[in-house]
């Protein structure tokens, strides 16, 4: 058999299967007069309790979470003398030029763009 036979016999099949789909599918209108699968009542009955016994838990969870803390200004005090510490080595950070990225650069200095604005002037025509 040639590859062209092969592939002619594959369509043949195809063509054989899908006429054989349409004989077994139902008609349009019997489809359409079918009632529709949908929720039953007794899942709704199991699902609203359900949302119910769920948004009560996260709004527990909500409350417990925004309790206030009794050792809030002990704990506030703990990180404000954490955020004052220095390190002992703090001083190696210091590198020669380390001020460049301190500071944003400036690339035009006042002085030009004063020189700039006097020739803008000094070019316009008169009216």
């Amino acid at each position: 058999m040639t590859p062209r036979d092969e592939d002619r016999e594959i369509a043949r099949l195809f063509e054989e299967q899908r006429q054989a789909d349409e004989a077994s599918a139902p008609g349009f209108r019997a489809l359409l007069a079918r009632p529709r699968a949908g929720r039953t009542a007794p899942a709704r009955r199991i699902l609203r309790p359900a949302l119910a016994a769920a948004s009560i838990l996260v709004a527990a969870a909500a409350i417990l979470i925004n309790r206030p803390n009794p050792r809030e200004p002990e704990l506030l005090a703990a990180g404000a003398a954490l955020a004052a510490w220095k390190s002992p080595t703090d001083a190696f950070l210091d590198t020669p030029g380390s001020e460049l990225t301190s500071q944003v650069p400036v690339l035009v200095s006042p002085a030009f763009e004063t020189n700039l604005d006097a020739l803008h002037q000094q070019k316009e025509p008169p009216r």
